[in-house]
């Protein structure tokens, strides 16, 4: 059976080859380690998920899919600057 992306991210999430390096509320980023082409940069921002891989053209990759699953982007209206200057102290 062929590995669908979807199982895909679960592998590269389990086996620690998914590092955020940047989760701000406004911004994600995160390096995962793929199979083939190395290492693949993974962004949301604006609305949109983007990764630095061949497929991701093509729709949901691998790589994005894999941090999704351990990010949540905020959106603007549901966290004010009081929440989030709370959340610090």
């Amino acid at each position: 059976m062929r590995e669908t992306a979807a199982m895909k991210a679960d592998r590269l999430l389990t086996s620690g080859r998914v590092v955020v390096v940047r989760a701000d509320g406004r911004h994600i980023r995160a390096i995962v380690r793929g199979d083939t082409e190395g290492f693949h940069t993974v962004e949301h921002g604006g609305g949109r998920w983007t990764c630095s891989c061949s497929h991701a053209p093509y729709g949901l990759c691998s790589h994005k899919r894999a941090v999704q699953l351990v990010t949540a982007p905020v959106q603007p209206a549901i966290v004010s600057h009081d929440v989030m200057i709370g959340a610090m102290t």
